[in-house]
């Protein structure tokens, strides 16, 4: 299954063509490009999903949920090798999260440094 770009799916909101030609033009089914182009065929997809899935065993729940980790493990890892900006966001995103773990684990050798040495002054 192909998964359509952010800017696809605007192209496909504004887009006057039929949901035919839509879908032979991004090679998807024809449920995807009217789920994007209706709000009201998109309500009512997102209420039958929450409807089937509280109807689930929790082992059904379970095995869906696994399913769905595989899933977009293997979307990540595809999109990172073939999109260019995915990647490039990817990078930032990971480059922020260590820049702050770094900010989080400096501030609490600060406090233990500073507890610490509060504590040598206080019973010297």
């Amino acid at each position: 299954m192909r998964k359509l770009t952010d800017q696809q799916i605007q192209e496909i909101k504004e887009s006057q063509e039929s949901i035919s030609e839509l879908a032979r033009r991004y090679n998807v089914n024809k449920a995807t490009i009217l789920y994007h182009k209706s709000e009201e065929f998109k309500r009512k997809i997102l209420e039958y999903q929450k409807e089937r899935y509280k109807n689930l065993s929790e082992e059904e729940k379970r095995e869906l949920y696994e399913r769905r980790k595989e899933y977009q493990k293997e979307y990540h890892r595809r999109r990172y090798h073939e999109d260019e900006e995915f990647r490039k966001k990817q990078i930032e995103c990971v480059k922020n999260y260590q820049k702050k773990r770094r900010k989080q684990s400096s501030k609490s050798l600060f406090c233990i440094l500073s507890s610490t040495l509060f504590f040598i002054l206080s019973y010297s």
